[in-house]
């Protein structure tokens, strides 16, 4: 027996015990009108790519690939230096099946600085 993706990422959400941080958002990413051709069930997306940001900013970047989304592991990134000091943030797998249904999340950064900053990630629809 096959399992899809969806099904899969479906078990990981119904059995995960980090909750997941969903800041409100709009419905991004779709399916391309044909059932199962959708990222969340495995197929390709009509995401044209990943936009994140960086809140109360001071100069920091961030950068997450649509492959990671497409990948669906949990993954660190490093918040770029402003030139003084940088971040780490963790975005989950429950994270990354959320952000390919189309729902921007917000995950938190590490403390450095005596300061955090949120990041948010959405799914950007081609133009």
């Amino acid at each position: 027996m096959t399992t899809t993706r969806r099904e899969f990422l479906s078990g990981i959400m119904h059995g995960a015990l980090v909750p997941v941080v969903v800041g409100l958002g709009s419905s991004g990413c779709s399916d391309g009108g044909t059932p199962g051709d959708s990222l969340r069930d495995g197929g390709p997306t009509e995401c044209s790519s990943i936009g994140a940001r960086v809140t109360f900013n001071h100069g920091h970047t961030i950068e997450v690939p649509l492959a990671d989304v497409e990948a669906g592991n949990s993954k660190t990134y490093t918040v770029v230096s402003n030139g003084s000091h940088s971040h780490t943030v963790l975005v989950t797998a429950e994270q990354f099946a959320a952000i390919a249904t189309g729902t921007m999340v917000t995950a938190t950064t590490t403390l450095n600085s005596g300061h955090m900053h949120g990041v948010e990630i959405t799914c950007v629809m081609p133009t």
